[in-house]
């Protein structure tokens, strides 16, 4: 399914278990979809999801803690070129508040995840393929219990100036793991020029990953306190700016 230079195009107040189900794959060129206040899920997609051209896609307040992908599931992969954008708000859902990515997240648009929670992982995003994110990305009150707001299982990177995350879980009920980021995968996972703002988490761990983790370019705004970064397989710092904050640890932990 293609939609072209249609505009906008709204669905609200949806109460079934996608407010938009397309049985293949979907192409948003130059148009908008606005999705507001579906009771269970805004859409689903059993392929991939693919915004260009300056196409938007936006939902508030959807989802359910029945469901995955509370804004938008896709069996597929989910493809934000350049100058287009999807935006998440004060969406919930099981796992994957924002989205749910089967086949992973490749994004270099602009990404918003804002106000949105999962009850298990994920409260921006689950991503079970690689996600490679650029672009513009801002990813505030956020999280889950357990797994933070961005939830990856097959590695992949965060690498734009522009790319924050803040004040997670100030908003959103408190994450118990990995505020910002929590990898499952052993794969390697790189953080390059990112920005932290506060969080919080039980265990005072912004990111945690499996696998190996290289860390450049990263710096912390001065309303951060402490933040805690582990690795499973290899560590790798390079120009890393601790000043504003209380503490940092940086955790090499090698399995037995």
């Amino acid at each position: 399914m293609q939609v072209d230079d249609s505009g906008d195009i709204r669905f609200r107040g949806c109460k079934s278990e996608s407010c938009l189900f397309v049985e293949k794959n979907f192409i948003l060129s130059n148009a908008a979809i606005i999705f507001q206040d579906c009771e269970y899920r805004g859409m689903q997609a059993s392929g991939d999801v693919t915004l260009k051209n300056g196409a938007s896609m936006s939902f508030k307040g959807c989802g359910s803690l029945q469901v995955k992908g509370g804004a938008l599931l896709v069996d597929g992969g989910l493809h934000v070129e350049n100058g287009s954008s999807l935006e998440a708000k004060s969406c919930v859902s099981w796992r994957g508040a924002g989205v749910h990515a089967t086949g992973g997240i490749e994004s270099h648009g602009q990404l918003r995840f804002i106000d949105c929670w999962a009850e298990d992982t994920g409260g921006a995003f689950v991503s079970i393929g690689p996600a490679n994110v650029t672009g513009d990305v801002l990813i505030r009150r956020t999280s889950s219990y357990n797994h933070g707001a961005c939830s990856l299982h097959g590695g992949g990177s965060f690498d734009g100036a522009h790319i924050r995350f803040e004040n997670l879980s100030s908003f959103a009920k408190p994450t118990f793991g990995p505020a910002a980021i929590d990898s499952q995968s052993t794969d390697r996972l790189t953080i390059k020029d990112v920005s932290f703002g506060q969080h919080v988490s039980a265990k005072g761990t912004i990111v945690e990953t499996k696998g190996p983790l290289e860390v450049e370019g990263v710096h912390f705004t001065a309303d951060a306190q402490h933040y805690r970064f582990v690795a499973m397989k290899g560590l790798v710092l390079k120009d890393v700016d601790c000043d504003n904050v209380e503490s940092c640890l940086f955790e090499a932990i090698s399995p037995n």
